[in-house]
């Protein structure tokens, strides 16, 4: 009879062992749930790199002189306004903070609206080029355009709602990094 009792106490105890295990790994498990969303809202105004992603977005990708680190650095941008500047500035909190001495604090603005993005240059002094060109005015983007920001930033905008196979490629030339460098080159060259 006793070895009977002492099983039943030994099974209690692993029983109440095992409840506590749970138990901590559930808050194990909200604690890692609640990391992730105190991270998921500190990415909010910087660069996201590979989470989940909405393919629907339209977004700026980087492009790099080394092919390994282009399209890692992507910024989406959200219906309505997206503000970028230049990062700490204390004056505007951009939505997308860059580095660099020819990124003003309010660079300039992008607005997604009724499936159009439209990037406007804010501060005429610091450069804004699509395609090569320095803007100086509203311009609508289109899928694959290159966007440079301050001179050493350079994007690729993507418009899923754009995309179009045949506008990746012209003759066979990747839209990439040279690409983008090539065209401001000529652009600069042609004034």
């Amino acid at each position: 009879m006793q070895e009977i009792l002492d099983l039943l106490k030994a099974l209690k105890e692993k029983k109440l062992y095992f409840e506590n295990q749970q138990r901590d790994w559930q808050l194990k498990l909200q604690l890692a749930e609640q990391r992730v969303r105190e991270e998921a809202s500190a990415l909010k105004h910087t660069r996201v790199t590979a989470t989940s992603v909405n393919s629907k977005l339209s977004n700026l990708v980087n492009l790099s002189e080394d092919p390994q680190l282009s399209d890692l650095s992507l910024y989406f941008l959200k219906e309505g306004e997206t503000k970028v500047g230049r990062q700490g500035a204390s004056q505007q909190q951009c939505d997308i903070q860059l580095s660099g001495a020819l990124v003003s604090d309010y660079h300039c603005l992008l607005v997604h609206k009724n499936n159009l993005v439209v990037i406007t240059p804010i501060d005429k002094e610091a450069p804004t080029f699509v395609n090569g060109e320095q803007i100086v005015d509203s311009m609508t983007l289109n899928h694959v355009d290159r966007v440079i920001i301050g001179g050493d930033h350079y994007f690729r905008f993507n418009h899923p709602a754009d995309d179009d196979p045949s506008k990746r490629k012209s003759s066979g030339i990747p839209k990439d990094f040279l690409f983008a460098k090539a065209e401001i080159e000529k652009a600069q060259n042609d004034r």
